[in-house]
C-alpha cells in the first residue's frame, strides 16, 4: 500500500534558529526580570525580609557583570534543554500500511537521524491532545501510543513548520486509519502558566 503519509523536509533550518532566537530572548528578559522583582516583591513580608531583599536587589544593581553571567547562564541552560528535547527521534514524518503493520517514519525537529519502527494495527491508537497555555494560546499535538504498553510510539505537532503545510495529508492519514480500525481519543488540558509552558 502506498504511504498514508509523507512529510518531506523543510527548505531551510531558519526555523531552528528562530526558535532559539525567540527562546533566548525570552529566558534572557525573563531572569533580568526575576533578579528586579523577586527582590522587590520578597520583601514586603516583613522589615528583616525587606532589608534582605533591598540589600540583594543592590547587589544585583551595583554588579551587573554578575547579573548579566546568571542571565546567559540560564539562557544557556534553556538553549540546551530545547536542543535536547529537539533532537528526540520520535516525530512522525512518514507513514504506511504493510501487512497489518502501521510502519512509522521518524525524526527529531532538525530533521536528521532519521529512522522506522512498526506497530500492529491492533496495537495501536492516538490521542489528539490539545493544550492552553498563556505563551503558545491553544496548541494541538497527536501522540501515536502503543496500546498494551501506553509507550508513545510518534508525535505530530500540526501547528509546528515541519507539519504546517501538510495539515490535509495528515488528515487524511488519521482517516485511513481510522478506516484501519485505529481508535482515538480527544484529550483537553487546561491552562498552564508562563513558566511551566517554558519547560513543556
Amino acid at each position: 500500500m502506498p504511504h498514508l503519509l509523507q512529510i518531506p523536509p523543510p527548505k531551510n533550518n531558519a526555523h531552528i534558529l528562530w526558535e532559539h532566537a525567540m527562546k533566548s530572548v525570552f529566558a534572557m528578559a525573563g531572569t533580568f526580570t526575576l533578579t528586579i522583582f523577586v527582590p522587590l516583591f520578597s520583601g514586603a513580608k516583613s522589615r528583616n525580609s525587606r532589608d534582605s531583599s533591598a540589600d540583594l536587589l543592590i547587589f544585583f544593581l551595583e554588579h551587573p557583570g554578575i547579573t548579566f553571567g546568571l542571565c546567559v547562564g540560564v539562557t544557556l541552560i534553556y538553549n540546551i534543554y530545547t536542543f535536547s528535547s529537539n533532537k528526540k527521534r520520535n516525530y512522525v514524518v512518514g507513514m504506511r500500511h504493510t501487512d497489518g503493520q502501521i510502519i512509522f517514519g521518524l525524526t527529531n525537529i532538525y530533521y536528521k537521524q532519521t529512522h522506522e519502527i512498526s506497530v500492529p494495527v491492533v496495537n495501536l491508537e492516538y490521542k489528539v491532545i490539545t493544550k492552553t497555555s498563556d505563551i503558545d494560546g491553544e496548541t494541538t499535538t497527536i501522540h501515536f501510543v502503543e496500546k498494551d504498553t501506553q509507550n508513545i510510539v510518534g508525535v505530530i505537532k500540526p501547528g509546528h513548520v515541519i507539519w504546517s503545510k501538510h495539515k490535509k495529508a495528515i488528515m487524511e492519514a488519521l482517516y485511513q486509519l481510522h478506516l484501519l480500525g485505529v481508535k482515538s481519543t480527544r484529550v483537553k488540558k487546561g491552562g498552564t502558566s508562563s513558566v511551566e509552558a517554558l519547560f513543556k
